[in-house]
């Protein structure tokens, strides 16, 4: 709370899903989402700014808060929430399915025709 008292005038923070219900009984498995823990929460902080002079301290006040939530996170992505720093692909984006992605993606779509938004590159031979 006291991270959230020193926070930029712009900053926006929201809780944009609490993991509950179906979505928690469904294995993680059994989809590319893997981030389905019961009781879990999707926290996502946004922070807008146009003076370019402001970019050192938006930065590093996001990496503060983010320090801050590690002890308490399993510091997965959802992919709707891909920071600047993110590989698309990203192992964090899709947990233990990723190495199976990766093979899905090598087999269906090798030359990365789908490569928007939470992209996999296809794997290297």
């Amino acid at each position: 709370v006291d991270q959230l008292t020193q926070a930029p005038p712009d900053v926006i923070l929201g809780l944009s899903h609490y993991m509950h219900g179906e979505v928690c009984r469904i294995q993680s498995d059994a989809t590319a989402f893997p981030h389905r823990k019961e009781h879990s929460v999707h926290l996502r902080v946004a922070y807008n700014w146009s003076d370019p002079r402001e970019t050192d301290a938006r930065f590093a006040w996001g990496e503060n808060w983010l320090k801050l939530l590690r002890p308490v996170s399993n510091e997965n992505l959802y992919a709707n929430y891909q920071t600047y720093e993110t590989a698309a692909g990203s192992p964090s984006l899709f947990g233990l399915n990723h190495p199976r992605l990766l093979a899905l993606k090598k087999k269906h779509d090798p030359e990365n025709f789908f490569r928007r938004n939470a992209n996999i590159a296809p794997a290297k031979t």
